[in-house]
């Protein structure tokens, strides 16, 4: 299989994460394949002492199982889990992997995507940093339509704040939060992520409206 990947993958709280670009062939050309396994999206979370990582399929063609790799340093990575693949489905899934209790510091993440012949591909990195950073908070979650983000202050400097959908589609940007309310008020119940960023750092959180 090869991994397609159709949307921007966002770093965690604190860092932001590697720039886009196409996953690379491990060991196994892209052509003459019927399907691929179809990558929408691929991000991360913080909780308390742990590192959530999220990730959706549009569609997967031979998938055995994706293994979790983690490095400190963005070059030299380990598998620290594996998630078993749905073989061959046409349609959305869903898959969360926990990082309990990493240490201070940057954390680098990617997918290893397993067919069940043994070959594979690697989806894009996405990073975080933990441990140096202020709270930078949204809530309430779940919520019925507004948002408030606390955290921030006057001397920040805000470049964007997204709202997507779990299918990595946009539903509302904005370049500043003057009030520090988002309103979601027009948008469908189901899973979002908001993402901040400011500083040159990203936070990125999963909300549920209902």
């Amino acid at each position: 299989n090869v991994i397609s990947y159709n949307a921007s993958a966002v770093g965690g709280n604190g860092s932001a994460s590697a720039g886009a670009c196409n996953p690379c062939a491990a060991n196994n050309p892209a052509n003459n394949l019927p399907l691929p396994v179809e990558l929408t999206a691929f991000y991360l979370s913080t909780e308390q002492n742990k590192v959530v990582l999220s990730w959706q399929t549009a569609s997967e063609y031979n998938n055995d199982y994706f293994e979790v790799e983690h490095s400190q340093d963005g070059k030299d990575f380990a598998a620290i889990g594996r998630v078993t693949g749905n073989g061959n489905r046409g349609e959305f899934s869903a898959y969360s992997f926990i990082h309990e209790q990493p240490q201070s510091g940057y954390h680098y993440y990617r997918l290893k995507q397993v067919d069940l012949d043994g070959t594979f591909e690697y989806s894009k990195v996405i990073s975080t940093r933990l441990g140096d950073h202020k709270m930078v908070r949204v809530f309430p979650n779940p919520t019925q339509n507004t948002l408030k983000i606390t955290g921030l202050s006057p001397e920040d400097e805000v470049e964007a704040i997204t709202v997507t959908d779990i299918h990595g589609k946009q539903v509302l940007t904005m370049s500043s939060l003057e009030d520090g309310l988002l309103d979601l008020s027009g948008e469908a119940a189901g899973m979002y992520i908001v993402t901040i960023r400011y500083n040159g750092k990203v936070v990125a959180d999963r909300i549920i409206k209902e």
